[in-house]
C-alpha cells in the first residue's frame, strides 16, 4: 500500500460479537494498522477463577485505512460495517486513538461504564487523561465513548 498520510484515517469497524480479536488479527495480516483497546477482568466459575482480556468497546475494532478504498476492510471475515452516519466513513482523530492507547497502557484499572446517559458531560478526574472533558454521544452494549 503506497498511501499518503492525508488519504489514511482511523475508523471504528463494527464486528460480530466476540470477534474483535479475530478480525483484528486478519486486518493486521492484510497490512492494516489496527487497535482493539482491552482490559483485564476476573471471571469466576463454580470451579475456578480466571483472568481474561476483554475488548473495552464491545463489537468494535479501530483500523487505519485508505478512505478511498475501504473494501478490503469491509470484506474481512467478522466485519459488519465501518461505523459512520448514512453509510459514510466517519474518521476518528489520531489524537483520540492515542488518548485511548494512553489510557489502556497506563496501568490504571479501565472498564466499560454502564451508568451514563447520552448527553452527560464526562470529566476525567485522575490518571493519564486527567482534565479531559467531553459529551457522551453514544451508548451501546454497556460501553460508552464519544467523539469531540
Amino acid at each position: 500500500m503506497d498511501l499518503t498520510q492525508c488519504d489514511q484515517a482511523w475508523v471504528a469497524v463494527q464486528v460480530r460479537p466476540r470477534q474483535e480479536f479475530v478480525a483484528s488479527r486478519v486486518l493486521r495480516g492484510k497490512g492494516y494498522e489496527e487497535f482493539v483497546p482491552s482490559y483485564s477482568s476476573k471471571r469466576k466459575w463454580s470451579d475456578r477463577t480466571k483472568e481474561i482480556i476483554t475488548p473495552l468497546f464491545s463489537g468494535d475494532v479501530f483500523c487505519k485505512l485508505d478512505k478511498k478504498v475501504p473494501y478490503p476492510v469491509i470484506s474481512t471475515p467478522g466485519v459488519i460495517r465501518i461505523v459512520g452516519p448514512g453509510g459514510r466513513i466517519a474518521p476518528i482523530a489520531d489524537s483520540e486513538i492515542e488518548a485511548i492507547r494512553l489510557a489502556t497502557n497506563s496501568g490504571c484499572s479501565i472498564q466499560p461504564c454502564d451508568y451514563l446517559n447520552i448527553g452527560d458531560r464526562i470529566r476525567i478526574t485522575s490518571g493519564p487523561l486527567q482534565g479531559r472533558e467531553d459529551f457522551l454521544i453514544s451508548v451501546r452494549a454497556a460501553t460508552a465513548w464519544s467523539y469531540p
